[in-house]
């Protein structure tokens, strides 16, 4: 130890020797006269600071964070990034070494969550459960696509990523197909219903219309045949005539039901339900087509998954 300290202490002479002699080699100097404009951030009597544009990816890269946590504390925490920057720029090695192991843990720990939850667990289960995880699940993506992320794992990074757009988007397809299933077949289960209901009209329109003819015949022949028992029974005349008063009325009210309940309305009737039946048995199509196309996206999705664990089962061995 003594022998170390002897050899330390003559650099330590030296370089402030150096510095002795630097300081009186610039003393005359004038470093106002030699600096320009452009140099001097302000001057007594002159303008204001200039606007300097900055990269903030720069910045970001030498705090070691990303560039969206940097622009998030630049925006809310300007005075703890200002901060951060000057202890970076002045920290002695040892205190920058130390930064740099805190930002490898805090990164060594961003990659171990990804082995978790993209590796070792099955990150499209999360999607079908609840497709608006993406959000989530890119955003924390994009932290691990830093400069400290090695390139085999940035690979497998963004392929998942591709992977987490290609499924999302099939899904929410998926999911939008059904909705219209469903609406279609209840518009379609509506229309049915009308049909049914329109078709009862008709045939109850059809039997009334019967019964009221029968009803006229029936009236005609009760006349006829009082009519003959009134030559017969002079007696039972007057009787026999308030009957058949009695049964005209009952014949002109038959007669008027008769005329309200027309053909023509029974006729437009059953257009109708025809039309409703017809503009139901039109959405088969569409409801086909659906089906069809989300027998095509759930093989595609299969595909993607497939494609999924393929990547996945090899990084899987490995994590074990």
């Amino acid at each position: 130890m003594p022998d170390s300290q002897n050899q330390e202490t003559p650099k330590v002479e030296l370089s402030n020797a150096s510095k002795d002699k630097k300081s009186s080699s610039t003393d005359g100097i004038n470093w106002e006269d030699m600096m320009s404009d452009s140099d001097v951030p302000t001057r007594s009597g002159g303008s204001s600071i200039p606007a300097v544009s900055f990269s903030t990816s720069k910045l970001s890269a030498d705090l070691g964070v990303t560039p969206e946590v940097f622009k998030q504390m630049h925006e809310t925490k300007p005075d703890e990034a200002l901060a951060m920057l000057l202890q970076a720029r002045g920290s002695s090695s040892s205190t920058a070494s130390g930064l740099s192991a805190s930002i490898k843990e805090k990164h060594d720990a961003l990659i171990y969550k990804f082995t978790m939850e993209f590796i070792q667990e099955d990150a499209f289960k999360k999607l079908d459960a609840n497709p608006k995880a993406v959000y989530g699940m890119k955003a924390f993506l994009a932290e691990l696509q830093v400069p400290m992320t090695s390139k085999p794992m940035l690979s497998v990074i963004t392929q998942i990523e591709a992977h987490l757009d290609q499924y999302v988007k099939d899904l929410q397809r998926f999911l939008n197909n059904e909705d219209q299933v469903k609406a279609q077949r209840l518009a379609q289960d509506i229309l049915w219903e009308k049909a049914n209901i329109s078709n009862a009209k008709v045939e109850k329109m059809k039997k009334q219309s019967h019964d009221t003819v029968s009803g006229v015949n029936a009236c005609k022949d009760n006349i006829l045949q009082w009519t003959a028992e009134i030559q017969d029974l002079q007696i039972k005349i007057d009787e026999l005539e308030c009957k058949i008063a009695n049964e005209k009325t009952k014949q002109e009210y038959l007669e008027s039901k008769t005329a309200e309940i027309s053909q023509e309305e029974i006729n437009k009737e059953a257009h109708d339900g025809i039309k409703y039946f017809n503009s139901a048995k039109v959405m088969d199509g569409a409801i086909i087509r659906l089906n069809e196309e989300n027998e095509v996206l759930a093989e595609k999705m299969k595909v993607t998954k497939e494609l999924y664990n393929k990547l996945r089962t090899p990084l899987l061995k490995k994590s074990v």
